[in-house]
C-alpha cells in the first residue's frame, strides 16, 4: 500500500499503517488455518472467502463487532487499491450479502457540570494527576485529538482563537479559545502541560475522574464480542479515556444548539450521519434540545 492518501495527497497517519499490518497478519493466519498457504490472488476473494474471514474474526478470534468492522474496511481498502492498480478483482467481493458489521458503542461523555467538577479539583499535591487532568480538559474544550492537543503551542493562538493543522488529516482548523483552556495554558507559562503517553494519560485520567462523586455512578455498558452481546455495570470513571474528551466536546456543543456542520469543522467527520452516531445523547437529552426551541418560540409569542 502507498504511504499517502490517494484522495488528499497527504501522508497517511500512523494508525492506518498499524491497522493495515494487523489486517494483513490476520489474513495470513486465516489462510494458514484454511491450508491455503500465506498468499491468495485478489481474483479468489469471493463472497464465501470474505464471509469466512469475517466468521474467523468473530468466532475464531473472539473480536468485538466494531473491531471486526475495522479489519473488514481495511480489507476493502486493499481490494480497491489493487483494482485501481490493474489487478483482477473477484466481482463476488462486492456481493450485496456482504455487510461490514457495526455496532453503536456505549462509550460515555462528560457533560459540562462534570468537566467543571474536574477543573475544580485541588490536585496541587499530586502533580502527575493535575497534569493529566489539565491535558484532558484541553482536549474536552478544543475537540482536538490526543496527538494535536498535546502539541498545542502558544504560537497556535492569536486573537482568542486556536489555529492548527490536524496531524491525522492535514486539515487546518480554527477553534475559539475556551476560558478554561486559556487559564490552564497560562498556568504553564503559555504552553500545554508536559505531555505523557496516551496510555499513561488514560490511566491517570481515570484516577482523577474517580475523585468526582458524580462519576462514581454505575452505568450499563453493552458490547458484542465473539458474536455474543452482554451488558456489564461499570462506574462511569472507569470508562473515561483521552478520546472521551473529544466526544464530550462534540456532544456538549450539540446540546448547546451549535449546528452539526460547525462542530464537524473541528471534529473532521465527513458526513452528518457519522457525526450523529458519534454523539452520546439519549431520548431525554434530545427532547431537552427541542424544548429549548419551543421555549424560545413561547417567549416570542408572549412578546407579540
Amino acid at each position: 500500500m502507498g504511504k499517502v492518501n490517494a484522495k488528499t495527497g497527504k501522508p497517511l497517519h500512523s494508525t492506518y499503517h498499524g491497522r493495515n499490518k494487523l489486517t494483513a497478519d490476520l489474513l495470513r493466519e486465516y489462510l494458514t488455518e484454511r491450508r491455503k498457504g500465506s498468499r491468495i490472488p485478489f481474483s479468489a476473494l469471493d463472497a464465501d472467502f470474505v464471509e469466512g474471514f469475517m466468521k474467523f474474526l468473530t468466532t475464531g478470534k473472539g473480536l468485538a463487532t466494531n473491531t471486526v468492522g475495522k479489519y473488514m474496511r481495511a480489507l476493502r481498502m486493499f481490494v480497491n487499491a489493487a483494482e485501481e492498480e490493474g489487478y483482477e478483482v473477484n466481482r463476488g467481493f462486492r456481493s450485496k450479502r456482504i455487510t461490514i458489521p457495526e455496532e453503536r458503542t456505549d462509550k460515555v461523555y462528560l457533560n459540562e457540570a462534570e468537566l467543571e467538577a474536574l477543573y475544580r479539583l485541588h490536585l496541587d499535591r499530586a502533580p502527575r494527576l493535575e497534569r493529566a487532568r489539565d491535558l484532558f480538559l484541553i482536549g474536552a474544550w478544543t475537540g482536538l485529538r490526543f496527538g494535536d492537543f498535546t502539541n498545542l503551542k502558544q504560537e497556535h493562538i492569536s486573537e482568542g482563537r486556536i489555529r492548527i493543522q490536524m496531524s491525522k488529516t492535514g486539515k487546518a482548523v480554527v477553534i475559539p479559545l475556551h476560558p478554561i483552556v486559556g487559564a490552564i495554558m497560562a498556568s504553564y507559562e503559555g504552553a500545554v502541560p508536559p505531555t505523557i503517553s496516551n496510555q499513561k494519560l488514560n490511566d491517570y485520567v481515570k484516577e482523577v475522574a474517580r475523585l468526582v462523586l458524580t462519576l462514581q455512578t454505575k452505568v450499563m455498558v453493552g458490547i458484542a464480542k465473539g458474536g455474543v452481546r452482554r451488558e456489564v455495570a461499570h462506574a462511569k470513571w472507569e470508562l473515561i479515556s483521552t478520546h472521551t474528551a473529544r466526544r464530550s466536546f462534540a456532544t456538549n456543543l450539540y446540546q448547546r444548539g451549535i449546528p452539526s456542520q460547525t462542530i464537524m469543522s473541528v471534529t473532521g467527520h465527513r458526513t452528518e450521519a457519522a457525526f450523529l452516531k458519534y454523539l452520546r445523547l439519549d431520548g431525554e437529552q434530545h427532547a431537552d434540545i427541542i424544548a429549548v426551541v419551543f421555549g424560545s418560540e413561547s417567549r416570542l409569542k408572549a412578546v407579540v
